[in-house]
């Protein structure tokens, strides 16, 4: 996994988190590709359990979870002090403000325990692993999406990758670190997929492949130059010249969702070590 550095500290990014507002990081249903996967995920996992207890952790206004069935119990963590008020208002209950909140009375009483788009914002994104996976029940279901340090176009572009642009940003993770937690924890993968962090149609991902592409010819110079010059000089893509920074492109496949399951109960980082 990679760690930014130097990075804001801790109560720096709580204090920001705390005074989210409005939409700052709300996204339609259905064009945010982890919330729609997992949603198929659990309504297969799911399917035959009565009594569901979901919870989402950094679950924000609560899009998500609006969009679960109205029979679930449906569950929150979120320091945002707006959309505590306004997930009381969708009969969400919310627990904690973070996994730094004692959560001993919840351990064990959830069916799926979500982070969406979390990970990276972890300062210690093991060890908040655990506390998430110390909430399920035993064969309960963690789903969690970030960006994949792994993929072809982080690789790519190296530290000028988009994902990489936000101060908020901190800890980025990939298949093989989740594979690393697998070892040390008791729990499996039974699902990863490459995904987007946004749906796109065939048009939008085929113009962010050539807008990566581009980047990573400016950035390696010499010969590359040629098929540079060769995109900039097509109409639809001459302004990328005056760009300093390559463009967020949400519609390639940069990102992971992976499913885990726990095979028993967690009880603290000293067993799970030992």
């Amino acid at each position: 996994m990679g760690f930014r550095e130097p990075c804001l500290k801790a109560e720096e990014l709580e204090n920001i988190y705390r005074e989210i507002q409005g939409e700052d990081w709300n996204y339609e249903f259905q064009s945010n590709q982890a919330w729609k996967t997992a949603r198929e995920f659990l309504a297969a996992d799911l399917a035959e359990a009565t009594h569901v207890n979901v919870l989402d952790i950094g679950c924000s206004s609560g899009r998500f979870l609006k969009e679960l069935p109205r029979s679930w119990n449906k569950y929150g963590i979120e320091p945002s002090i707006q959309h505590r008020d306004e997930l009381k208002g969708y009969g969400i209950q919310v627990i904690a403000q973070s996994l730094m909140d004692p959560l001993t009375d919840w351990r064990g009483k959830f069916d799926a325990v979500c982070m969406f788009d979390v990970f990276e914002h972890l300062f210690h994104p093991f060890d908040d692993m655990l506390k998430a996976l110390q909430l399920l029940r035993p064969g309960g279901k963690l789903l969690l999406s970030t960006g994949n340090m792994e993929s072809f176009q982080w690789k790519w572009l190296g530290v000028d990758h988009w994902y990489l642009d936000s101060p908020l940003h901190i800890s980025f993770g990939s298949k093989q670190f989740f594979s690393w937690v697998v070892q040390r924890a008791p729990v499996r993968i039974i699902r990863c997929k490459k995904i987007s962090h946004r749906h796109g149609e065939p048009r939008q991902v085929l113009r962010d492949r050539i807008i990566s592409a581009y980047f990573g010819f400016r950035i390696r110079g010499g010969i590359w130059r040629i098929p540079q010059r060769m995109i900039q000089s097509t109409s639809k893509f001459r302004d990328l010249m005056h760009k300093i920074n390559p463009p967020y492109t949400f519609f390639l496949r940069d990102h992971l969702l992976i499913e885990f399951e726990s095979v028993q109960s967690v009880q603290s980082r000293d067993q799970v070590s030992n």
